[in-house]
């Protein structure tokens, strides 16, 4: 064999090394990007559930104030002919005018 094909094949060997180091190198980035992807997918799925669970939580909160909005309705009605009540039960006691007090029957 001569000197000059053992040169050719050395610096064959020395690049092929070099090309197996970067090669692994470049394995390393892309193991590291497949790892980084992963998170990023993982905190995608966890922000979607968050939302999925604001929307629900959302939800109740409307069917909470409706439910309340009812409730105070309700209360105003129920107070208004209370006031009518009231304001019949004076125009009765004054149209009497008897004098007539509990104490006196």
């Amino acid at each position: 064999m001569a000197w000059e094909d053992v040169t050719a094949l050395r610096a064959a060997e020395e690049r092929a090394r070099a090309l197996a180091g970067q090669l692994g190198g470049t394995l390393t980035t892309i193991g590291d990007a497949g790892t980084s992807l992963h998170s990023v997918a993982s905190a995608m799925e966890q922000f979607s559930l968050t939302v999925s669970e604001i929307t629900r939580n959302e939800s109740r909160a409307s069917e909470v104030v409706t439910e309340a909005i009812a409730a105070t309705d309700a209360a105003t009605s129920t107070m208004t002919r209370q006031t009518d009540a009231s304001g019949r039960i004076d125009e009765l006691d004054g149209s009497f005018g008897s004098g007539i007090t509990p104490s006196s029957v």
